[in-house]
């Protein structure tokens, strides 16, 4: 599929993340949503024992993450090699339940973690919470590490760190994100997200772009 040639990213696929540490350019900002291995022996993380009717479920959201684009061990993430120049930012997707694994993939990755951007999903009909499953209480966030390697300042205008936004497919993302993205880091942006090949425009999986 061709790209939309109003938006400055372009679509991938979804081998796209692993494929992303052999590219050979270096980017001044790296957005990353790693395809986190939830059924491990750690606990079980939304494994088939604590959803057992998960993967055989039809839903408007689609089958499992796992089943869909797979998942890396932790010992694979932390060995890949991420093209950032020595001045870049990371936007780390995360989980409740991989939040440690996060600041350890970060900091293996040669950047140090600054900040947390939440987003809250939303029911488009009222604006409340959309509540999935949960051992304690039920999930309706998902987490961004914002990380820095370098001394690479923001260059936009004051930002929260909250976004309210609905909840979407699997692994993506909503348009509120990237446009703080576009707004707040340098232009040279590499996107690796697992739901590449289910999306178009900016909501695309190993892209770049420059200005």
């Amino acid at each position: 599929m061709d790209a939309d040639p109003k938006s400055p990213i372009q679509d991938g696929r979804s081998s796209a993340f692993h494929a992303a540490s052999c590219s050979a350019s270096l980017f001044r900002c790296v957005v990353a949503d790693p395809p986190w291995q939830y059924g491990d022996k750690m606990g079980p993380r939304s494994s088939a024992k604590h959803r057992p009717n998960r993967e055989n479920t039809k839903s408007i959201l689609g089958a499992s993450s796992s089943n869909r684009y797979g998942s890396m061990s932790m010992n694979d993430l932390m060995e890949m090699s991420v093209p950032a120049e020595d001045d870049a930012h990371l936007y780390l997707w995360t989980t409740n339940a991989f939040m440690v694994e996060a600041h350890a993939l970060a900091e293996a990755w040669g950047f140090k973690q600054k900040t947390i951007i939440t987003w809250t999903k939303i029911r488009q009909a009222d604006g409340q919470p959309s509540m999935k499953m949960g051992h304690y209480y039920r999930g309706a966030t998902e987490h961004c590490l914002f990380c820095v390697r370098g001394k690479l300042k923001l260059i936009g205008p004051a930002a929260p760190t909250a976004i309210l936004a609905a909840r979407l497919p699997h692994s993506q993302k909503p348009e509120e994100f990237y446009r703080m993205v576009e707004e707040q880091s340098p232009a040279h942006i590499l996107n690796s997200s697992p739901a590449a090949s289910e999306t178009v425009g900016r909501l695309g999986g190993m892209n770049s772009r420059t200005t």
